[in-house]
């Protein structure tokens, strides 16, 4: 007789653990019989043979253990042959059990193949998730260990070694926290239970922190003189607070108090605080801090300050006001970057296409770079524009020179606005800076500076560019002609020309003199704090850009700043006297 044919299947199984089922094979005789293994079954089959032959009751079956033993992934086959021996006749009927298998093969797959990080501000965070995914239909999976993260990676995920079962997801966060700058791509090594490590590549770039936080409280209802009070809360890492007030054009601005937290106060009602603020028509802005004073500075920690502006004359009901809030890793400032806007009047004849590489231009914007750069604070991005009035190329009074930085308005960044003239308040004035502590805003008529484009060598112009920036982002004259100096302390107290005990050099070399004395202009540490502090700094601080090409900055260091007339500057309020 032909034998008795039977299938049996494991389907898919582990491909790490022998599998064991149990095999049920009825007997084909109608008597009690014998049963003996004829042939096992080829691996990675494996069959229970101990204590064949085995005794099968009339209408029974016989119950055996099978296993596979997994040896290498794939379909999987063999047979078992099984003869029953009747008891009572002897007579004999076989059986053949044909197995399969499917052993599972084992796949642990990066869902990504890299994770890029992008930009990441020094003292702040960013997490990203890499994926692993088991494949395997049946085999769980180790992953073991983590390798090659460098110094500011961290990895956030479950503790290592962790088990995936079969066709699970596990996520793989990292962390980044840095604390120096760098430009990282680097490849993270996973380690798993099967196989060859997997590799996840990772790329980071770190920046210098900043933040700009504006706090905008719309129009404000003027009574009687004042408005009502403003409150800020500063974080611990602020390093300025900056208020700008804007009214009727007749409308003379400033404070009636400005206080900071445990009841320091810096201007009060009577306006006779050690604030020293620099009220004007139109348009009001004060700086905290804008000295390095005791007590007019920021109250460590952080906290609650409070501001009210006076309308000390002219007439105004309401005023938009807004502060504006920087915030630095620690509260520590050691480097900047200033964008500017560039405006060309139509008779200096340089299309917008030519600028960037003209070379008295450039060479003059590498020499004001130059200078800032000793203090960590770079020139960056720079937009030109072009103006296309001729009136705007000789500005013969402080009233057209205000209309001129009107034109500001079409600018599409807020940005430091220079403005490039033929002619600047009838010839004998170089340069003119609208304001000390200027607006974060375009298009008002104190928004922006002027130089006269044509005067003297580009490393002259490119001083004067320097000095007049200085004064929008804060810097008065550190002595002025007629003897007065600024409200920094560690500028030395020059006399207004010559030289003195503090003072060896004239001017002491310093970038806001008066007149121009050197071809190395300094700028102190106090100052530049105050620099930084100008809610125009960009936000974007980039390691220490370098904008201009190589060989301009060394034709710009090459030349020399040639000499400047008396009065030269003329820059609105950039005297201590032209304030209360």
């Amino acid at each position: 007789m032909p034998p008795v044919l039977q299938s049996f299947e494991f389907g898919v199984v582990r491909a790490d653990l022998a599998t064991q089922q149990q095999l049920e094979v009825p007997s084909p005789v109608g008597t009690a019989a014998t049963v003996e293994l004829l042939a096992a079954p080829p691996a990675p089959f494996a069959a229970e043979t101990a204590g064949f032959p085995i005794a099968v009751d009339a209408g029974g079956s016989l119950a055996l253990d099978l296993s596979v033993i997994p040896d290498v992934p794939g379909e999987r086959s063999g047979s078992l042959r099984l003869l029953f021996v009747e008891d009572a006749t002897g007579e004999t009927r076989e059986v053949v059990v044909s197995l399969s298998a499917t052993i599972d093969e084992p796949q642990l797959v990066l869902l990504e193949s890299s994770l890029d990080f992008g930009d990441v501000r020094i003292g702040a965070s960013q997490t990203l998730a890499g994926h692993i995914r088991n494949y395997s239909a049946a085999t769980p999976l180790t992953l073991e260990s983590l390798s090659g993260l460098p110094a500011g990676f961290t990895y956030e995920g479950d503790p290592l070694p962790v088990v995936l079962p079969a066709g699970a997801v596990l996520n793989l966060p990292l962390r980044y926290e840095p604390d120096v700058l760098a430009d990282l791509d680097f490849s993270v090594a996973i380690s798993r239970s099967n196989g060859a490590d997997l590799t996840l590549d990772v790329r980071a770039r770190t920046t210098t922190w900043m933040e700009r936080t504006v706090i905008d409280f719309g129009s404000a209802a003027v009574a009687a003189t004042d408005t009502e009070w403003f409150e800020v809360e500063l974080p611990p890492h602020a390093i300025s607070l900056s208020v700008e007030a804007i009214g009727p054009a007749d409308a003379h601005l400033g404070l009636s108090g400005f206080e900071g937290p445990g009841g320091v106060v810096y201007e009060n009602d009577s306006i006779t605080g050690d604030y020293l603020q620099f009220p004007n028509n139109g348009i009001f802005t004060a700086t905290l801090p804008n000295s390095d004073r005791d007590g007019l500075r920021l109250v460590p920690g952080g906290g609650t300050y409070r501001f009210r502006i006076r309308v000390f004359s002219g007439s105004a009901s309401t005023l938009d006001v807004r502060a504006i809030v920087l915030n630095r890793l620690d509260g520590v400032v050691t480097e900047g970057r200033l964008d500017l806007n560039i405006f060309l009047v139509p008779g200096l004849g340089l299309a917008v296409q030519e600028a960037a590489t003209e070379d008295r231009l450039q060479t003059a914007l590498a020499e004001a770079d130059r200078i800032f750069s000793q203090q960590g604070l770079r020139l960056g991005a720079v937009s030109y524009y072009t103006l296309s009035d001729p009136a705007f190329n000789e500005i013969g009074s402080y009233t057209e020179f205000a209309t001129l930085v009107e034109e500001s308005s079409a600018a599409t960044e807020t940005r430091l606005n220079l403005f490039m003239v033929q002619t600047a308040i009838g010839g004998g004035v170089l340069g003119v800076a609208a304001r000390v502590a200027g607006p974060a805003r375009n298009g008002t008529d104190v928004s922006g500076v002027m130089v006269d484009y044509d005067y003297g060598t580009a490393a002259t112009l490119g001083y004067v560019i320097a000095h007049e920036i200085g004064h929008f982002v804060g810097l008065l004259h550190t002595v002025e002609q007629t003897g007065s100096h600024d409200l920094i302390d560690d500028t030395a107290e020059c006399p207004e020309s010559g030289t003195s005990g503090a003072c060896p050099t004239e001017g002491n070399d310093y970038l806001m003199h008066w007149r121009v004395l050197t071809t190395e202009p300094v700028i102190t540490d106090s100052q530049a704090r105050i620099i930084l502090g100008h809610p125009l700094m960009a936000e974007d601080l980039e390691p220490l850009l370098v904008p201009f090409s190589s060989a301009v900055r060394v034709l710009a260091a090459a030349q020399a700043i040639g000499p400047l007339p008396e009065g030269w500057c003329g820059c609105v309020g950039c005297s201590e006297s032209d304030g209360r």
